[in-house]
């Protein structure tokens, strides 16, 4: 089972949040903001691979800390996101990568 832990810092007209994502056991979690909008990181002006307008979607490595960070105009609340889904990562089979996946590997 992953677990969340979060810091907040409220900073002119954004809060900062910072979440700490563990989990005993490799796993695939699925996490909503309590914040709306987010502000995702970018990469190359896209989200970074996992955000969309509502969260994250990614692994957790098993013994592993998975830091992520965001933004959003909203003013803090506490929890700031949620854990809404969380799944065993079983051995995936050999798919070819979206082509969103595949842009981002482009780089500049």
């Amino acid at each position: 089972m992953a677990t969340l832990d979060w810091q907040l810092t409220h900073a002119s007209d954004a809060t900062l949040v910072e979440l700490l994502v563990t989990s005993e056991t490799d796993a695939r979690v699925e996490i909503e903001s309590n914040l709306q909008p987010v502000w995702p990181p970018r990469r190359r002006g896209r989200p970074a691979a996992g955000w969309d307008e509502t969260g994250f979607e990614g692994v957790v490595p098993a013994g592993e800390v998975l830091v992520l960070g965001y933004a959003s105009p909203a003013d803090p609340v506490e929890p700031p996101a949620t854990i809404v889904e969380t799944e065993p990562v079983a051995d995936p089979p050999d798919k070819p990568p979206t082509p969103e996946a595949l842009v981002r590997s482009l780089g500049g």
